[in-house]
């Protein structure tokens, strides 16, 4: 008898056990799954070159639209993003910085070993962004003080951009930039701005001829 309950106590203990590694690897497989999925649809975009951003890509570029990333700027031990974010602001000429800021954090990116981690400001709205990506340039900061400041691109735009500027390249064209998460793209300094949407896009430029602009 005493064996039975014993029996039967090992084995209350033991299917759960086992009920829930087995989840838990459902999950985990489940996940690896949909990661690996979106790096092939991904990829398979990219080598397909045949339609417009969908609305996957669209929406993830929507809630990047008021932000901007800090590359190189100082990081200290316990830092509060926000107090550096407001400090960003200020050495771009900015009397009350903390007004246009929403959010802020550091995030982890592909940086070389001892670079601090870029730091991503979610500004109020559209104005406040311009506002500061134009103090930026104007006050040349990327030169006086070795820190550069980018738009946050999706992951499509980022790799749309990457393609365009190696495209540019090959090409002998001197422009390539972002600019309200647009991809654009100009010949010489005197040359039309053409927008581009898709990689498709690029197979369609020719070198010395009016292209379509923005």
């Amino acid at each position: 008898m005493a064996c039975l309950f014993l029996t039967l106590f090992l084995v209350s203990i033991i299917y759960p056990l086992r009920a829930q590694e087995s989840q838990q690897t459902t999950v985990n497989n489940a996940s690896w799954k949909l990661e690996n999925n979106t790096s092939e649809h991904t990829t398979q975009y990219f080598m397909t070159n045949s339609k417009l951003v969908d609305s996957e890509f669209d929406g993830e570029q929507r809630t990047r639209l008021n932000n901007i990333i800090v590359h190189n700027y100082p990081q200290l031990e316990n830092e509060n993003p926000l107090d550096v974010a407001a400090e960003v602001g200020r050495e771009m000429g900015l009397m009350y910085p903390q007004d246009d800021i929403a959010l802020a954090r550091r995030i982890s990116m592909k940086a070389k070993v001892g670079r601090p981690s870029p730091l991503v400001v979610r500004l109020k709205d559209r104005k406040a962004r311009i506002r500061w990506t134009t103090q930026f340039r104007k006050r040349k900061l990327h030169q006086a003080k070795q820190w550069i400041l980018t738009e946050h691109l999706s992951s499509y735009n980022r790799e749309l951009l990457r393609q365009a500027r190696e495209w540019a390249r090959n090409n002998g064209w001197k422009y390539c930039w972002s600019q309200d998460c647009r991809v654009l793209l100009r010949e010489v300094e005197s040359g039309n701005v053409v927008r581009v949407k898709k990689l498709e896009d690029l197979q369609k430029l020719k070198p010395g001829v009016s292209n379509n602009t923005v």
